[in-house]
């Protein structure tokens, strides 16, 4: 009984209490076959962080840097 009852205050507790939505996922895409999350958060250093991230390790350039568009090193 005395797990239960942990069990159903800790779940109450976290739903009640926890932080809303801290980030949001907006999606860039290039035609049909490219797409790519780009990070919003409530924080804009931690939006910049989380971006310049992901836009460096997984496309090689950063989102206002491109000639022609945000993929064109990786395709």
């Amino acid at each position: 009984m005395k797990p239960l009852l942990l069990f159903l205050f800790v779940t109450f507790y976290n739903l009640l209490l926890s932080q809303g939505n801290y980030l949001y996922v907006e999606t860039i895409t290039e035609d049909e076959d490219f797409a790519f999350p780009l990070v919003l958060a409530k924080d804009s250093l931690v939006e910049l962080k989380i971006n310049t991230y992901l836009q460096l390790a997984e496309l090689e350039l950063l989102k206002g840097h491109e000639k022609e568009h945000i993929f064109e090193r990786v395709n």
